[in-house]
């Protein structure tokens, strides 16, 4: 995939639902709905970043490293989309902690078992994690990001990283691209402390395996979500195919 037309043209056709589907009802109290709600949107950041990573792929300036603004303009924006995929499991850990009467409904236990089975095992090792009740190991991806590598600005956190890089790669120097707008200008020097600071945290773990892992996971848990989302939906609502214009969307 090399642009976002490549993309869009993979989206399947229209179909819509009940306006009141996400409305209380005696089935399904408020929180339930809204859990389900959120983590929609929590599966579109997911695939939205996908997308973009696709993209970002096709413009890879080569396989081999070399030090020169296009390498660093694009393992910067890499950097940054990793930094995102973290930030969104943490924050969907965060929801389902302060979820966890929906959780344990009947309703809900009904829908899980309606996933496949891989599927089900990602979303019970993140619901797991999200509760402490997980694998306490750097094998388990939701419980590195939960405990080790949720990102902040923090001040002093990002000088240790900076510093860490600069240890790991001494002859490395800091390094600028100083344009005279935004377009042209790029700080490398931060990317070193951020790729420094997820490296200080993994320890002895490799931050190329752990994404490997991270972007193996994430592919199963947005099935479970899907599934968790088009089983509440269709339980509240008939689907009804919508008429758009062919624009050869390919279903």
């Amino acid at each position: 995939m090399r642009t976002f037309s490549e993309a869009f043209a993979h989206l399947a056709a229209l179909e819509s639902f009940k306006e009141d589907a996400f409305e209380p009802n005696t089935e399904f109290p408020e929180d339930f709905c809204s859990f389900v709600l959120a983590i929609s949107v929590v599966y579109n950041d997911i695939k939205n970043l996908d997308i973009i990573s696709e993209i970002l792929k096709s413009a890879e300036p080569g396989k081999t490293f070399n030090i020169q603004p296009d390498f660093g303009e694009y393992n910067g924006i890499h950097l940054y989309l990793n930094k995102l995929r973290i930030g969104i499991v943490y924050e969907l850990m965060e929801l389902i902690s302060r979820n966890k009467k929906v959780l344990e409904s009947d309703k809900f236990a009904t829908i899980n078992q309606k996933m496949p089975k891989d599927a089900r095992d990602a979303w019970t090792e993140l619901v797991d994690t999200a509760f402490d009740k997980g694998r306490k190991s750097k094998t388990n991806v939701f419980f590195m990001i939960r405990n080790k590598l949720s990102f902040h600005y923090g001040a002093d956190q990002i000088q240790k990283g900076f510093r860490h890089k600069r240890s790991l790669q001494p002859d490395m120097k800091p390094m600028i691209s100083r344009g005279r707008n935004m377009l042209e200008t790029r700080f490398y020097f931060a990317d070193m402390a951020v790729e420094g600071y997820f490296n200080m945290k993994l320890a002895d773990a490799s931050y190329k395996d752990f994404l490997s892992q991270l972007h193996s996971i994430l592919d199963k848990l947005n099935r479970s979500l899907y599934f968790l989302i088009t089983c509440f939906i269709n339980a509240r609502s008939p689907w009804k195919s919508e008429k758009t214009q062919d624009r050869g969307l390919i279903s």
